[in-house]
């Protein structure tokens, strides 16, 4: 079934991670020992960063600093 090849990040809201790249808006944050692609609320946000994943659309992880 290809639904179960995509990845649920799901379980990732309300987790706090620091930033891998800067966001500009994307970039990458690690959560646990998972790296994900990560997209700003809309700000930049500079590498090393604590940010928290505030919405989960399918791939798309947004966190907010």
């Amino acid at each position: 079934d290809q639904a179960e090849k995509l990845a649920d990040f799901s379980a990732l809201l309300n987790q706090t991670g620091l930033t891998t790249t800067p966001l500009r808006p994307s970039g990458k944050a690690r959560f646990g020992d998972e790296i994900v692609q990560v997209v700003s609320d809309g700000s930049m946000i500079e590498k090393g960063a604590e940010v928290t994943v505030i919405d989960v659309q399918g791939a798309k992880i947004v966190v907010e600093g």
